[in-house]
């Protein structure tokens, strides 16, 4: 019995859910390790078949966490299995604040990196301020 969205790399495991992965081959997954929340996951690689494999749709799927602790889905729909894959979006831009006209220097920018941890950034004010 399936409740879907299972990936089984040959068909030996029988799952009958329409949205179940029977003989997918390789799913891509990385090796066991801490990729954030309170045990150690296997992250689907780049290229995965488990990657945005369920829609957002999908009841569970957009809203909740998964077990590497990320807010789901992290791409256009959630991935097939335990762990979601962070978004490699790549960020590009400037961060403007402004108080009576005047640029504002000290204001900090966290990004959430692809390892799950976050880079952060500290903004100066433009050289004449």
């Amino acid at each position: 019995m399936s409740g879907g969205h299972n990936f089984a790399s040959d068909g030996s495991c029988g799952f009958g859910a329409g949205t179940d992965v029977n003989s997918g081959g390789d799913p891509l997954l990385g090796a066991l390790a801490d990729n954030g929340g309170a045990t150690d996951t296997m992250l689907p690689e780049p290229g995965s078949p488990l990657v945005d494999a369920i829609a957002p749709a999908t009841p569970g799927c957009a809203g909740a966490t998964a077990q590497n602790a990320l807010g789901l889905p992290q791409g256009f729909g959630c991935d097939i299995g335990a762990a979601e894959a962070p978004s490699n979006a790549v960020l590009a831009g400037h961060v403007t604040a402004t108080h009576d006209g005047a640029p504002l220097a000290g204001i900090e920018v966290r990004v959430r990196t692809a390892t799950n941890t976050y880079a952060t950034a500290t903004t100066t004010a433009p050289d004449g301020t």
